[in-house]
């Protein structure tokens, strides 16, 4: 495009009226010519940006540009709105908040996805597809651009991403024991630190819990677990090439895992609870559309066909030992975990292994509203793999690691055999222990929210020692701080700020009309005297560190 502009300098006396308005003429000038130039840019970049699809996000179009076809998750974008209005609603118990809130997200979800959904089974496409209500969401396999294309234009979908590939936190082996049946060793030094025993000595050992296992599976026949499985409603295998009925385990991740957090002879926080289990990873490896599979079975249990769902036999607690691999402030986790807290249902994360790299090595989930575990050795040092933040998300949330826990040689149960039992190093181990703890704190009183049961957490803590580095600007002489946050964990001293629970029928949400309200009466005394001992603390804690 040729552009001319006329200069209109039609004076020739200079005289002091002339020249200005000769400047005057100069100035429209130059507005013209910048405005024009500003014209130019513009069409440049709309020319530029023309074929970009806005709706595609994160790897996919690099994807799409180097194979055919790709594993993609459809958002909707919805739930976010639907959590948010249950903020106005009350429930009169624990199980009827589950069934609702999991009637109004999956109502939201079949409307929403209607076109999407008639037109995938319009077509007959060579690919297979599921809808997951509790992130609005539709997995589409083996996608190409016409198809992608295509879906992005329904005003309905909000987002598309690659289904991302999810991590364990693999641990790195120590050594393998094996025992005979009956043997006991006594209390793992890890179960001591953390001081278990003498929760168990006043009645406490996480009886009447249920924790949440997505992992590995489960070697459900090794003798010290098997006591604790809760049966039907308690397993489930969403892979195709597997679908098995019964709990398994063939790498041994999830066995060790849940032996930390209930198994007995030694090896576990809370050998009163019982354990359910979702087998997310056949190798180290899982896409994210498996881990909603286990997200909506921990919401809303089934049987191992996928029938006959109950949302009342939902966990308390969901223990994650795994990550999104190098990613931190990955959003895509933020609802679907967001219905879990909807819900009461306490998720709790690994920092993750890559504490080698220093500052900002800790991973999504891991650095979201969960609580964030690292590692710490029998000296209370945080372990050289610890994750450490800030996350993606410390604006919102705050430092992470939330808290330390035992992680180095942690003997649990190991599937060479129903006796057999190894030594493992990592986050994924420092995990259940807080998982277990958190089942004896919540067997003192079942009505506790997250919230509470974080800050009676971090009340209760001891101190522990970082590795002197000075991340997100926080020193480790300040507490909290990103290399073992608020502590390592104490699970006695925790119990001890929980008052007697006198009411711990399902009264959760009765007469709650307050969005603050989210406990039943005896949960709320907790927090007058839980700021009280948590400020006492707080003063001990500061001249210990100095």
């Amino acid at each position: 495009m040729k552009t001319s502009i006329t200069h209109g300098h039609g004076f020739l006396m200079k005289t002091k009226f002339s020249r200005t308005l000769e400047y005057h003429f100069e100035l429209i000038d130059l507005r013209n010519m910048l405005t024009m130039r500003v014209l130019l840019v513009t069409v440049a970049v709309v020319t530029c940006t023309e074929g970009l699809n806005v709706k595609l996000k994160g790897t996919l179009e690099s994807s799409l540009k180097s194979q055919n076809t790709v594993n993609i998750l459809v958002s909707f974008g919805s739930s976010e709105t639907v959590l948010n209005s249950l903020n106005s609603k009350s429930f009169l118990n624990r199980n009827e908040r589950l069934n609702g809130v999991k009637s109004i997200l999956s109502a939201q979800a079949v409307k929403i996805q209607k076109p999407v959904l008639e037109f995938l089974s319009s077509k007959k496409l060579a690919t297979s597809y599921k809808s997951f209500w509790i992130l609005n969401i539709i997995a589409v396999e083996n996608a190409d651009q016409d198809l992608i294309d295509t879906l992005s234009n329904f005003e309905e979908v909000e987002e598309i991403w690659e289904d991302e590939i999810v991590y364990l936190n693999q641990p790195m082996k120590s050594n393998k024991v094996v025992k005979r049946l009956g043997q006991d060793f006594g209390p793992e030094w890890g179960i001591n630190a953390i001081r278990a025993p003498q929760a168990w000595f006043q009645g406490y050992n996480g009886s009447g819990i249920i924790i949440g296992s997505v992992d590995t599976g489960a070697r459900g026949t090794h003798e010290a677990i098997q006591h604790a499985f809760v049966g039907k409603y308690g397993w489930y295998d969403p892979h195709e090439s597997t679908k098995t009925k019964t709990p398994t385990d063939t790498n041994g991740h999830g066995t060790h895992t849940i032996g930390t957090m209930i198994g007995t002879n030694g090896i576990g926080v809370a050998p009163g609870a019982k354990w359910m289990s979702c087998r997310a990873f056949l190798g180290n490896t899982a896409e994210l559309s498996i881990i909603l599979s286990c997200f909506q079975f921990m919401f809303c249990p089934f049987d191992v066909d996928g029938t006959n769902s109950d949302c009342t036999k939902a966990p308390h607690i969901v223990n994650n030992s795994w990550g999104s691999g190098g990613a931190n402030g990955v959003t895509l986790y933020n609802v679907a975990i967001r219905a879990l807290h909807a819900v009461g249902i306490i998720p709790v994360w690994a920092s993750g292994n890559e504490g080698k790299n220093g500052c900002n090595s800790t991973k999504s989930p891991g650095d979201g509203n969960v609580l964030s575990i690292g590692s710490v050795g029998q000296s209370d040092s945080v372990s050289y793999f610890s994750g450490i933040g800030p996350g993606g998300f410390s604006m919102l949330y705050g430092t992470k690691p939330d808290l330390v826990a035992p992680g180095e040689d942690t003997l649990s149960a190991g599937v060479g055999s129903d006796n057999f039992y190894i030594k493992y190093n990592g986050t994924s181990m420092a995990t259940p222990h807080v998982s277990g703890a958190i089942a004896i704190l919540l067997q003192k009183n079942p009505n506790l929210t997250y919230d509470e049961i974080r800050k009676v957490l971090i009340a209760g803590a001891d101190p522990a020692q970082g590795p002197g580095l000075n991340c997100g600007g926080i020193p480790e002489s300040t507490v909290p701080n990103h290399a073992y946050g608020h502590g390592r964990i104490n699970t006695l001293q925790s119990l001890t700020l929980i008052p007697d629970n006198e009411d711990t029928s399902d009264s959760t949400d009765k007469d709650c009309k307050d969005e603050k309200c989210k406990g039943s009466s005896a949960s709320t005394q907790l927090v007058p005297t839980m700021m009280i001992s948590l400020l006492i603390f707080k003063l001990l804690h500061s001249v210990i560190i100095l």
